[in-house]
């Protein structure tokens, strides 16, 4: 990863970025990566620690102004420790989807980094119910890049003949809300199928309502250019969680010129305002069968839309974080 100049905002003051990483393939570790890459893009390097040992084992990193930390979820409780840190706010916490400890973990987690640090959220959404349920203020709203391999990419037209889900099978996700109204859809458009990729504790229960329907695929995972491939065969991307706070998935369908349906409530909606009732349908929060099938029809009929990725690449995210960071400017490192 190098080093050198660029045109950034605190570019000439930032010299490295720490970012905390995460064990897991997607989710906090691609984040990360993402955000990691649109830095590297601007000639400041970077590195991403995925355990609070190793973290700390940065000490004087730790302790440096010119080295920006961008610390998510286990790594906010290191803010106080560290000098110009921006902690990042994923979401807000739900007893329901969490859990009590860990609502309080991550309720304490912000806490902790209104104080002490320089707090940003990845949507406008999250940033306005922490400060409204929660009285947590976010000091910017950025959201999630895209990964560095979808700059540019413009994937080959065919036809477009599914309707996609592309993320975890949790109840959250409402997955199961959305597939009966899908196979509804299949039924009355013989050439249409559907697609289903991810894996969790829903996945047995829409096996069931599927019952070996010969048009509804499920695939336990895929590679970012098997991704890119099935959205480019994708009419119609739906996501039923009303709680998303971005949405990495509905970002990728979006800018590979799928229609969107999904609920009128989430962080991805503040990116779909000028597309709503043309290639973008939303949904209410309790939402019927006859209400999901009649938004899936306008959007398999709506004409292809391809949301610009320019405000999303990695580059451009890392500016704004860039922004955020605190001036160092004639401090000593």
């Amino acid at each position: 990863m190098k080093s050198g100049s660029s045109n950034a905002p605190g570019c000439d003051e930032i010299r490295h970025v720490l970012l905390s990483g995460g064990r897991e393939v997607g989710g906090l570790q691609s984040f990360a990566s993402n955000v990691g890459s649109g830095f590297d893009a601007l000639g400041i390097s970077s590195e991403i620690v995925g355990t609070p040992r190793a973290m700390l084992r940065r000490w004087k990193a730790m302790r440096d102004p010119t080295v920006l930390k961008i610390f998510s979820t286990w790594a906010i409780f290191l803010c106080p420790f560290a000098r110009n840190a921006i902690a990042v706010a994923h979401g807000f916490p739900r007893v329901d989807a969490q859990g009590v400890v860990k609502f309080l973990a991550i309720l304490a987690s912000f806490k902790l980094a209104q104080r002490t640090a320089r707090l940003v959220a990845v949507s406008g959404y999250v940033q306005r119910h922490l400060s409204a349920l929660f009285d947590i203020r976010c000091v910017a709203a950025i959201h999630n890049p895209l990964p560095a391999c979808w700059s540019g990419a413009r994937p080959a037209k065919g036809t477009r003949n599914l309707i996609t889900y592309i993320g975890r099978l949790h109840p959250v996700k409402r997955t199961d809300e959305f597939l009966p109204a899908v196979i509804d859809m299949l039924d009355a458009n013989p050439q249409v199928e559907a697609l289903i990729v991810g894996s969790g504790e829903c996945k047995a229960e829409l096996l069931r309502i599927a019952n070996g329907h010969a048009r509804v695929h499920f695939v336990e995972s895929m590679s970012s250019q098997e991704v890119m491939n099935a959205l480019a065969r994708t009419k119609v991307f739906f996501s039923g969680c009303d709680t998303e706070a971005f949405g990495i998935s509905l970002l990728e369908a979006a800018v590979s010129g799928c229609n969107i349906v999904t609920t009128g409530s989430g962080g991805f909606v503040e990116v779909l305002v000028p597309d709503i009732n043309t290639t973008a349908f939303l949904l209410p929060p309790n939402f019927s069968r006859e209400q999901c099938l009649a938004a899936l029809e306008a959007a398999l009929s709506a004409p292809e839309h391809r949301l610009s990725d320019e405000a999303f690449l990695p580059a451009a995210i890392a500016r704004l974080y860039m922004v955020v960071a605190e001036p160092v400017s004639g401090r000593a490192s």
